[in-house]
């Protein structure tokens, strides 16, 4: 039974970990994004680029 909670606990634990993770990288991309003028449509342009 202990082992059970433990690992429910570690599953929880990480969870957290990843999702605070993507929130603050995502807030580091959006921050990039509004430093350069960066608009969706400029990225996707970008990246088109890069596929040819």
């Amino acid at each position: 039974m202990q082992e059970a909670v433990i690992l429910a606990s570690l599953i929880i634990i990480g969870f957290i970990f990843l999702v605070f993770e993507y929130h603050f990288s995502a807030k580091k991309a959006v921050r990039y994004m509004k430093e350069n003028n960066l608009t969706k449509k400029a990225l996707r342009d970008k990246i088109e680029i890069y596929e040819d």
